[in-house]
């Protein structure tokens, strides 16, 4: 395993830690898991459903938090705690054996954190995967108490349609991984580690879950104005928007990351000005002490 030292450089910066906590489950003692996750959209996570519904201890986490882009000396979006977690019924119905190829949950966030740190797609094809080059990024607990991120890259050995056999090498916290190909685009979620034949495993997101990722990304779409960070982003329909926008009949520029701009700015070869608020002036105006004058479309004459 390699270990991440800028963990905001994408792919990396998808990656959050996560941290499951289980009250009076082990002779009344409270019990803390660790775990791993990505962002597949602005303020939803993907990861393994054993990191929220224990099998063992026969419930759901009482408290669990997400730590995004985590390293051993910065939190720089802190611990952010779950608003919401959603994972198929079987799962839970199951037992832990049969349970596995349904073992994915997604964590939702009231804010759009992965809107500054980028997301991972979702597989646009169902084809066989044996053979690809793909990598997994997380958070394995070499110790606890550190929060280091690692990355590896394998080649899938075998594709049955449900899971996915490589031999990327993981430890316990590494589990929620998303296993990604070199378009970054999850193809698996890493739930199951075999120390003794070296073979891990990852479910296949496939014709059975990726419906049910679906809905649950659809029915927690993002709209309007999200501010994060200090910085504001505006969002239609879950997709966050870039360049020119005109909402409420005002005009906006937003960055490619998505980012609302003030103050003046070149785009296309013309100067624009835009006022505290992000909008777009025209007409004459005084800036600075100076008079200007903009074209009704904001270009400055």
């Amino acid at each position: 395993m390699i270990k991440i030292d800028n963990t905001l450089q994408y792919p990396y910066s998808t990656s959050a830690m996560v941290l499951s906590k289980y009250y009076g489950v082990a002779d009344g003692m409270n019990v803390e898991g660790r775990g791993s996750a990505n962002f597949i959209k602005d303020n939803v996570l993907i990861t393994a459903a054993h990191n929220y519904y224990r099998h063992d201890y026969g419930k759901e986490a009482d408290d669990i938090y997400v730590l995004p882009a985590v390293s051993p000396s910065q939190e720089l979006f802190g611990k952010i705690k779950v608003k919401e977690v959603r994972y198929l019924k079987e799962f839970r119905n199951l037992n832990s054996k049969d349970a596995r190829e349904y073992a994915l949950a997604l964590l939702i966030l009231e804010e759009p954190i992965g809107a500054k740190l980028g997301t991972l797609g979702l597989p646009t094809s169902q084809k066989n995967l044996t053979g690809i080059t793909v990598t997994i990024t997380g958070y394995p607990s070499y110790n606890f108490k550190i929060h280091q991120m690692y990355t590896d890259k394998k080649q899938v050995l075998s594709d049955d349609g449900m899971f996915l056999d490589y031999q990327v090498d993981t430890l316990e916290g590494s589990s929620g991984s998303t296993v990604y190909d070199a378009s970054h685009r999850v193809v698996g979620v890493h739930t199951l580690g075999d120390g003794a034949n070296q073979i891990n495993s990852a479910v296949k997101l496939n014709e059975r879950n990726l419906p049910f990722i679906y809905s649950v990304l659809k029915g927690y779409s993002l709209e309007g104005w999200k501010k994060i960070n200090g910085s504001w982003y505006y969002y239609r329909q879950h997709d966050k928007q870039t360049g020119w926008q005109e909402i409420n009949d005002t005009w906006y520029y937003l960055d490619s990351s998505g980012k609302m701009l003030t103050d003046w700015q070149k785009v296309n070869g013309n100067w624009y000005y835009l006022n505290s608020n992000g909008a777009m002036v025209t007409g004459s105006q005084t800036i600075d002490g100076k008079v200007y004058n903009f074209a009704s479309s904001g270009e400055w004459i």
